[in-house]
């Protein structure tokens, strides 16, 4: 009888470790998606709520996603104002556009212009985080941004990997990031927008989407730098 129960304790003992690690080990929610379409929240954390420029300022962005290439996408003023990015993963090449009421600018960055574009953005660690949030209904990993040289102050990023695109971060500032953001922040011209992910949505994307309007008047990089600052600028005047 008392090896028996011995026999029997062990078996529960067992089956209790098994338990409490399939407990722990919860799945990722969120679909493996290999194009679709993401739409973002855009807020301003270091501008007042009460400041009359917000209501001119884009307050969402559209990302779509196919074959390793995206576009980022935000409009504001009715549609006056427009500006946003296709980025061919594949290529490592960058479209910008940017359109001011009917002028309408385009410029094709290389790997080298994204880093110059990019280079003015301060020195950061990327430090993993065991934290998850869950965004539009993806569990999401937690990444700190820390700056050493505190130009700017620390923020967390959330990304998935179930969103299939290869290195998606090598053309923006935070290109340590290891998968596709779903919540986090940039700070450009003295400008910090902050993305919070509301939607993913499982849908075919027609490829002709990535190609930018030929009515778009291409310009060098610098040309292009200097309007996106002017125009970045102008909001906090």
């Amino acid at each position: 009888m008392q090896l028996l129960f011995k026999r029997f304790a062990i078996i529960c003992s067992i089956l209790l470790g098994v338990l409490l690690i399939d407990g722990c080990e919860e799945p990722e929610l969120g679909k493996i998606l290999t194009e679709g379409k993401v739409e973002f929240d855009v807020t301003y954390p270091y501008i007042d709520s009460n400041n009359v420029l917000i209501k001119f300022m884009p307050d969402e962005m559209e990302m779509k996603f196919k074959d390793n290439i995206y576009k980022h996408e935000w409009v504001a003023g009715l549609g006056l104002f427009k500006t946003g990015y296709v980025a061919d993963c594949n290529q490592t090449i960058v479209g910008y556009i940017l359109k001011l009421i009917n002028v309408k600018y385009k410029s094709t960055f290389d790997k080298d212009g994204i880093s110059i574009l990019n280079g003015s953005y301060p020195e950061y660690n990327f430090v993993p985080s065991t934290n998850t949030k869950l965004i539009a209904g993806y569990t999401c990993h937690e990444g700190i941004i820390e700056f050493p040289g505190k130009e700017l102050p620390d923020f967390s990023v959330f990304y998935t990997t179930h969103l299939k695109i290869t290195n998606p971060n090598w053309c923006n500032p935070l290109s340590k990031v290891p998968g596709v953001m779903l919540e986090y922040q940039l700070t450009k011209y003295n400008l910090t927008m902050k993305f919070t992910a509301t939607s993913v949505i499982e849908e075919q994307i027609d490829i002709k989407d990535f190609k930018i309007p030929s009515e778009f008047e291409a310009i060098s990089n610098k040309r292009m730098e200097y309007k996106l600052k002017e125009t970045f600028m102008s909001f906090q005047e």
